[in-house]
């Protein structure tokens, strides 16, 4: 009977920021600051079937069109390192090391937000495989709070990897810290208007980006992506809660351009002393999708949801 590779052959997941988009400087690796459940590479070359005219109704051959790579990881989250945060590769800058805030891009000097290789491999009695994968930009990342965990799910777009059968740097060691509790580590306020925070019961921030070239090839280039550009993000919050008052449907029907149809939103994230902290500030958010009105036979509270648009937003990684 053979041998079988599994998940425990598997080894750390590290992370490393690029000087230059698609380049590896294989120098340190970090370890994500998250307890990951499940990583998923995926690779394509994208090949066709040919069936030019006159062929039979098989295929005549194939072609390759060109290459894309992605990455999907997801956990729990243990803190969100302030060296190098991997929530800030989704917004802009490492955070700064005195006040722990990103800064995000695009802004008036730096157009484009950061890319990082990420490496991953199994190390096994008969072969050693690895993959390099380089340039990864981030494309969604999602961090809810919901039944005593803050979970992460993070997707990444990038431009090229290497297979190897040696690690091109050192194995990052696993973290030591302990999951937040997304309820008992978890500050929430909701302000102008000043709302009730006490009866939600999930709610989660979700960075969406679209990065511009992210499916194209490159003219005398190679059939990976030619560039990898953002170009929009949205940035969300939803919302479960129960229903106590009309307020948050007073919110939804009120003008767009009032006051009333505002709200503030900061989700702080604080353990250990403030020794692992997170926190997301998300102003003039406003309710930007049907509102849900749960009625159930079952013996619980009536629950809304509402998913909300925020208009500008920080994440602060070291700072109470």
């Amino acid at each position: 009977m053979a041998d079988i590779v599994v998940q425990l052959d598997a080894d750390t997941i590290g992370y490393e920021a690029e000087t230059t988009w698609g380049t590896d400087v294989a120098t340190t690796r970090l370890a994500f600051p998250w307890d990951i459940s499940r990583a998923t590479f995926r690779y394509d070359e994208h090949k066709e079937s040919r069936k030019p005219v006159g062929s039979s109704i098989d295929p005549a051959a194939w072609k390759r069109k060109m290459r894309t790579v992605e990455l999907d990881v997801e956990g729990l989250l243990l803190d969100d390192k302030p060296s190098n945060s991997p929530f800030s590769f989704f917004l802009g800058s490492a955070p700064n090391g005195g006040t722990g805030i990103v800064t995000n891009y695009p802004d008036a000097t730096t157009r484009n937000i950061r890319s990082k290789t990420v490496e991953c491999g199994y190390t096994w009695p008969s072969t050693d495989e690895y993959a390099q994968i380089k340039g990864l930009r981030g494309k969604r990342l999602e961090v809810r709070a919901v039944d005593y965990e803050v979970q992460v799910k993070a997707s990444y777009i990038g431009k090229d990897f290497a297979r190897t059968t040696t690690r091109a740097a050192a194995e990052p060691a696993l973290p030591t810290t302990l999951p937040f509790d997304g309820y008992n580590d978890s500050t929430i306020t909701l302000a102008t208007p000043t709302m009730d925070a006490t009866e939600i019961s999930n709610l989660a921030v979700i960075i969406e980006n679209t990065l511009a070239g992210e499916k194209k090839g490159k003219v005398g280039g190679t059939r990976s992506i030619g560039h990898s550009q953002i170009a929009g993000r949205k940035v969300y919050v939803e919302i479960e809660k129960d229903m106590v008052n009309d307020e948050w449907r007073d919110m939804l029907e009120a003008s767009p351009d009032a006051a009333a149809a505002d709200v503030n939103v900061t989700w702080t994230l604080s353990k250990n002393a403030a020794a692992e902290f997170v926190k997301f500030t998300l102003s003039n958010c406003q309710i930007i999708s049907q509102a849900s009105l749960e009625f159930t036979a079952d013996e619980t509270e009536m629950k809304e949801n509402y998913r909300l648009e925020a208009k500008t937003y920080e994440l602060d990684v070291l700072t109470p």
